[in-house]
């Protein structure tokens, strides 16, 4: 048992301080872990992957921050632009080493949990067998197999072979696998990892724990924080909306042809939160062809504000384009403020083990033109009743995902061991 276990390590490349995340999980986890006794140290990369800011500019190996209740280290690694460049990796595997290196300065740690990202981080595995903790693997994105599905690499090539094999030496190794995606057994099915086909992991030592809201948090932030914009204010139009990055990878010029469809109905709105690299252009397209109807609005928001701004529109869409990695599932911390905003969701692609789809909380469908889209979105303002159901349907599905419910299925997987 864990009783006389005390120090864990919560260690994601890509945590960023808590005034600026916007992914909570391990914050969430860190305090629950606190209430019950866990001495918690969450610990990630000095340049924050979201924010493209380095925390340390000087020669330190390592700086720490400490605020009400957490405890942050943060560790030195290079800065990156591109994504999915090699400098992206090199930093990975730099914070993996580099930990690695420092790992006796740091407190020494009972139980490990690792947010993969596999192959760039076996080191963090050798710290849990230098210093004698309990490694458990988290796994949000399917590292490498990704890789191929972007056609970074060919799936049967020699670097996607060796990969496979780190990742299905990292899973086999670790006490625990936890993943938030809903597929993840089958995963390790098709590749004939499970025990039963041979393989060397035991499924039943798998966990599913997807992320999540905090729903207190929720209702807390949306009467407390709210931005003065009378796009979401104004109770004559039917308001449909997008928060998230504007790249490519998005596709939020399908919501601007979509938006085209509607031009004449001034009951019709689409507001759109968020800043990348396809915004600027797309600003112009709308100026130019006098798509009055779309509203372009804050660049960023301090996710306090998030509640109050998805809570007011009348559709929320998820809105990305086709990839294969959504196979097995997915984790995106967006849908889960969707579904506690209680409004229908949209979704333009059909994942694996699809939430929407499954709580009836919205429409969910490969939409490959405006038209579809638009008849979709009509379909929703006209249709009353299944509006009603699906708004319902959203708020029941956020309650299995609240972080004290998520907190509840990791505590019973550490007292497994």
């Amino acid at each position: 048992m864990m009783g006389s276990k005390k120090v864990i390590w919560l260690v994601c490349n890509n945590v960023q301080p808590p005034e600026i995340d916007t992914h909570l999980r391990h914050q969430k986890f860190a305090k629950f872990l606190k209430q019950d006794g866990y001495e918690v140290y969450i610990i990630g990369a000095s340049y924050l992957h979201y924010s493209k800011k380095n925390l340390i500019e000087g020669k330190e190996d390592y700086i720490r921050r400490n605020y009400p209740d957490l405890n942050y280290i943060f560790i030195k690694v290079s800065s990156y632009t591109n994504n999915t460049g090699i400098r992206r990796f090199y930093s990975n595997f730099q914070f993996a080493w580099n930990l690695f290196k420092i790992r006796n300065k740091l407190p020494k740690p009972d139980i490990i949990l690792h947010n993969t990202r596999i192959p760039c981080d076996v080191p963090i595995y050798w710290i849990s067998q230098r210093l004698n903790a309990t490694y458990i693997t988290e796994t949000w994105d399917l590292w490498p197999y990704g890789f191929a599905t972007a056609g970074l690499f060919k799936n049967d090539g020699i670097p996607m072979r060796l990969f496979y094999w780190i990742e299905k030496f990292i899973y086999s190794h670790a006490e625990r696998n936890i993943f938030t995606l809903a597929g993840c057994k089958q995963y390790l099915k098709d590749h004939k990892w499970d025990k039963e086909q041979g393989g060397p992991i035991d499924l039943d030592h798998v966990h599913y724990i997807n992320n999540g809201i905090d729903l207190v948090e929720f209702e807390k932030y949306k009467n407390e924080y709210q931005i003065d914009a009378p796009e979401l204010r104004d109770p004559n139009t039917f308001k449909i909306l997008y928060l998230g990055s504007v790249s490519i990878i998005n596709g939020v010029d399908r919501i601007i042809e979509t938006a085209k469809l509607f031009k004449g109905d001034n009951k019709v709105s689409f507001l759109i939160f968020g800043d990348g690299t396809e915004r600027e252009a797309l600003e112009i397209k709308v100026k130019n062809e006098h798509i009055d109807n779309v509203h372009f609005m804050n660049k960023w928001v301090e996710i306090k504000y998030v509640p109050y701004i998805i809570s007011c529109s009348d559709i929320n869409l998820l809105n990305y384009t086709q990839t294969g990695d959504m196979k097995y599932g997915g984790s995106q911390g967006k849908l889960f403020q969707y579904l506690a905003a209680g409004k229908p969701i949209v979704s333009n692609n059909i994942i694996g083990y699809d939430i929407v789809r499954y709580y009836g909380a919205g429409v969910s469908e490969d939409i490959k033109t405006p038209e579809q889209y638009k008849n979709i979105l009509c379909s929703l303002m006209n249709d009353k009743a299944s509006y009603e159901k699906m708004s319902i349907a959203a708020k029941k599905a956020a309650q299995n995902f609240d972080f004290k419910n998520l907190y509840r299925l990791f505590k019973e997987v550490l007292d497994e061991l």
